[in-house]
């Protein structure tokens, strides 16, 4: 598993915070976006519609046909939803594929390919009874050897670096029953409570078990074949991917109440790195839609009747500081204490992300599952506190400003690269650089070590640091059992490096339990343990957006709120 960090943006066994540019008043939702004057569908149910910034002149009905065409920041690796570790397949995958199961609005399962779900009482074992009359687009009948065929080909050894391996735990694998047509049973070997939400990720996209048999994996990773209401047409590396309208479409989830084929002729996501280029690219219709743009651009457009923004606070982590509990001086509790007061978070928010995301107050971001909305800000920005604590423990000021004690200099270690850092994705440390301003006005300073991508992850996992600025995008807040655990440490990278017994219990049961109040109670209780402990500094909600011009509709936030879907997407009829 990997994180961003100030030191460089990397893939995760989630998703990487990268660029914000949201505004985040609209935490916890999944949005649709349309825009004012159109008689657009109701979209995922549950949901309403409306726009996202000012739009005039759009009257009448969406309307069948057209080509989008949406700017993404990055290329893919593989079109094979179930072994890779890419990010942007899965705005493909959603499109051309269908999942066993969706989450709502709500964040509650909903039927997809699977109709229903049961789980045996010892967790082990999961039984899925499937949609019937479901085709793929090469003729083949979906069923329960198809969902067989995707586990199978997931839980692979040779598979281990694929997001689906780790999400589903398949070292745990132990097979997939076919009960019967359309009935199967997964077995695991131990219990996986967030395996079901997990299935919800493009990752677990069921592919056609015949076109993986005829082209193989190497061939199916270039031309994949799904369910969805799109056919892939074609990828052509560093330029883009197509997918064309497959008009026997008629299987939607019922997060959608549309029933029948996509509204657009085709989808195009063409790939467009600098993020100006994509900014100029939309604003010259050459795209209709451009992802995560910088701060400043979607201040701009949320202010332009021309275009609209949607939107949505990720679900997973906050944007912030870990603090090494075992490397002096942040080995003592009244240091990380003193760290989290000094660090000026609006400030941050104010001139680095362009005043758009909120503040975070908790190791998790407010719209994930188990966010705990009694927890205090116990930790405003106060430099009279944060020299006051310092001060009673003994750290004096020295003649250059910057904190002794005895022959000890206040120093900490923080590795870095010019890389995203975390509400742009400038190339710059100027997140990094503005936090060491702040710590050296109460006499901490911090040294930006400058390392390669390698080095620092090295540096980071022999506990050399003091601090790394990072986060994690994911559905589910078991993702801080996987960056808290004491049993990572010196096996992988444990930013925080806290050994209590307490506390991983409290991960490790939280893992064990469903949903519901008991699971709700140990995550408060991980919450607070994390604040009580200072393990992080909490900066902001990350948030992800998506910019379009105004005569497009339909796009709704939904996986771990980063993750868009653009199957049911449309032009207004104007």
């Amino acid at each position: 598993m990997k994180r961003l960090r100030i030191r460089q943006t990397r893939m995760n066994d989630n998703r990487p915070l990268a660029s914000l540019g949201a505004f985040a008043a609209l935490v916890g939702l999944s949005l649709l976006l349309t825009a004012c004057g159109g008689a657009a569908p109701a979209g995922p149910s549950g949901q309403g519609v409306g726009p996202q910034a000012p739009s005039e002149g759009l009257t009448g009905k969406p309307k069948q046909g057209g080509t989008l065409v949406i700017g993404v920041n990055i290329d893919v690796d593989s079109m094979d939803p179930n072994r890779t570790s890419g990010i942007v397949n899965q705005l493909m995958w959603f499109s051309i594929m269908d999942m066993l199961l969706y989450e709502d609005r709500d964040k509650k399962l909903t039927p997809g390919l699977a109709e229903s779900w049961e789980i045996s009482p010892d967790g082990r074992e999961y039984t899925f009874k499937l949609r019937k009359g479901v085709k793929f687009q090469d003729g083949a009948t979906f069923n329960a050897e198809a969902v067989k065929v995707m586990f199978d080909r997931i839980g692979k050894p040779d598979n281990v670096r694929a997001l689906a391996y780790s999400y589903m735990n398949a070292a745990d694998y132990a097979g997939t029953d076919v009960v019967d047509e359309y009935t199967a049973r997964l077995r695991m070997k131990q219990p996986n409570n967030t395996l079901l939400t997990r299935l919800t990720r493009g990752y677990f996209s069921v592919p056609s078990p015949k076109a993986v048999r005829e082209m193989g994996d190497q061939e199916f990773a270039k031309k994949p074949v799904g369910s969805g209401p799109f056919i892939f047409k074609e990828w052509v590396p560093g330029d883009r991917m197509v997918a064309d309208r497959w008009g026997d479409y008629a299987w939607p989830s019922s997060i959608w109440q549309e029933k029948g084929p996509a509204y657009l002729e085709r989808i195009v996501f063409k790939i467009v790195p600098e993020n100006a280029a994509r900014a100029a690219a939309l604003e010259t219709g050459e795209i209709q839609v451009a992802q995560n743009l910088t701060q400043q651009d979607v201040a701009r457009f949320l202010t332009d009747k021309k275009y609209n923004v949607v939107q949505a606070v990720q679900q997973g982590m906050a944007g912030l500081l870990y603090v090494n509990t075992e490397k002096s001086p942040t080995n003592e509790l009244v240091v990380r204490q003193a760290i989290s007061h000094a660090v000026n978070r609006e400030a941050i928010i104010r001139t680095q992300c362009s005043g758009i995301p909120k503040i975070a107050r908790s190791v998790l971001s407010s719209s994930t599952y188990g966010f705990d909305e009694s927890l205090p800000d116990k930790y405003p920005f106060d430099q009279a506190k944060a020299r006051a604590l310092l001060d009673e423990a003994g750290w004096k000021p020295g003649p250059d400003g910057i904190r002794t004690k005895g022959t000890q200099r206040l120093t900490l270690a923080v590795p870095t690269v010019a890389a995203a850092t975390g509400c742009d994705t400038s190339p710059s440390n100027a997140v990094g650089e503005l936090v060491q301003a702040q710590l050296r006005e109460v006499g901490i300073e911090m040294k930006i070590e400058p390392l390669s991508g390698p080095a620092a992850t090295e540096f980071e996992i022999q506990g050399k640091h003091n601090m790394t600025l990072g986060g994690f995008i994911n559905e589910d807040p078991d993702v801080v059992r996987t960056q808290f655990h004491s049993s990572y440490i010196d096996k992988k990278s444990q930013p925080s490096r806290f050994r209590n017994p307490r506390f991983d219990e409290v991960l490790t049961k939280q893992y064990e339990t469903p949903k519901g109040p008991e699971r709700l109670k140990l995550l408060q209780e991980m919450q607070r343990l994390v604040q009580d402990n200072a393990l992080v500094v909490p900066i902001y909600q990350p948030v992800a957006s998506w910019t379009t011009r105004n005569n497009v509709g339909g796009i709704w936030i939904g996986s771990a709120n980063y993750y868009p879907y653009f199957r049911y997407a449309y032009f207004f009829d104007n």
